[in-house]
């Protein structure tokens, strides 16, 4: 997974062969991870 910023943008270019439950997850710490630097 590479997580990329792009001014406002955050881009995610997940790995083509993951999972939905291994999306999933990704998605979660990456929403948790904004969430904690953004005070919410």
């Amino acid at each position: 997974m590479i997580i990329r910023p792009l001014g406002d943008v955050i881009v995610l270019m997940p790995v083509l062969a993951m999972s939905e439950s291994e999306l999933k997850q990704l998605l979660e710490i990456t929403y948790r991870s904004i969430a904690a630097v953004s005070g919410e």
